[in-house]
């Protein structure tokens, strides 16, 4: 098996047949289907379904890709880091809706990037599946995420069936997001029979049990609830700010991502703290400009007293 037949499967999953591949790599049709034939017989599995629309994954196909994806990311950031000519910076993070991501995201640009000639940051937001899909996938190096006693043993077990590492930022107690004009602004703190009439934002994260949302942590009866469903952090702040309608999450503030209309106050709850940290995967070998996004991101943590601190 060769860097080069990895290459070749991931091109043909791009174009979706060998003939459009092999135009692409600039190769004989012929050469690329007896690489990938070699590659099937040596690992004894069938990599694509051939037909007459094309080249489709097996199952066992879907599963060799992601290692695929994780080698040949890994192998860019060795030529990176050790060639001569230096390749252009790349780097991809996958986040649960956390705005002190962003926030570390352009101090990194601002502070770190300057003298970068060249670079490409993917910055993908999404429920904890996807997160946890991404960095599997060798989409992302990290993934940002929440962890709940709800979600706590199915996170735990799916980390160690896909060898992940995660590595807690630190703990908070559930804060209510409120626009500054909101009538509740008035009380010191929240319960839920004050939420009760006003309009409730939620994150859709679908029937997957991993995708508890911070929300989450109000374990009262929900029955007759005003309830608003959004996909992204973007339109949860545009309606905050404009109605009386309150979201649930970290009690993280920055007036420079959300505005400056918007306040948090702790919610009263039952329920235990919420616990935040990056994954990896465990032989995942970290660029240096990520490692120093993480160091960023606890620099941002340490900004707010709401969060107990779980690094070093």
């Amino acid at each position: 098996m060769t860097l080069q037949q990895l290459r070749y499967v991931e091109e043909i999953c791009k174009c979706g047949s060998i003939s459009a591949a092999a135009q692409k790599l600039y190769i004989a049709q012929p050469s690329l289907s007896k690489a990938i034939h070699e590659l099937e017989n040596e690992l004894h599995i069938t990599i694509f379904d051939r037909g007459r629309r094309g080249a489709a994954l097996t199952s066992d196909g879907l599963e060799f890709l992601d290692y695929v994806k994780v080698i040949l990311r890994q192998t860019e950031n060795v030529k990176a880091r050790f060639a001569n000519k230096k390749e252009p910076l790349r780097l991809s993070i996958s986040v649960q809706h956390y705005i002190v991501a962003v926030d570390a995201i352009i101090e990194f640009i601002n502070h770190k990037l300057e003298s970068t000639p060249d670079f490409s940051i993917k910055i993908r937001d999404g429920n904890a599946s996807q997160v946890i899909d991404d960095v599997v996938s060798g989409y992302s190096e990290i993934g940002i995420i929440c962890i709940s006693n709800l979600n706590r043993h199915l996170m735990n077990r799916l980390f160690q069936t896909n060898d992940l590492v995660f590595h807690s930022f630190g703990k908070f107690a559930p804060h209510v997001y409120l626009r500054c004009g909101h009538p509740l602004t008035a009380h010191q703190i929240l319960t839920y029979d004050l939420l009760k009439p006003y309009p409730y934002i939620v994150y859709e994260h679908g029937d997957n049990p991993l995708n508890v949302p911070e929300e989450s942590v109000i374990l009262e009866d929900r029955s007759n609830m005003k309830c608003i469903c959004v996909t992204d952090r973007s339109t949860s702040l545009s309606i905050i700010r404009n109605t009386n309608a309150y979201n649930i999450g970290s009690g993280c503030l920055l007036p420079n991502i959300v505005g400056s209309n918007i306040c948090t106050i702790p919610l009263k709850t039952t329920s235990e703290s919420m616990q935040f940290g990056w994954i990896k995967l465990k032989n995942m070998m970290l660029q240096k400009e990520m490692i120093e996004y993480i160091h960023l991101m606890e620099q941002t943590i340490c900004k707010f007293s709401n969060v107990q601190k779980e690094f070093s």
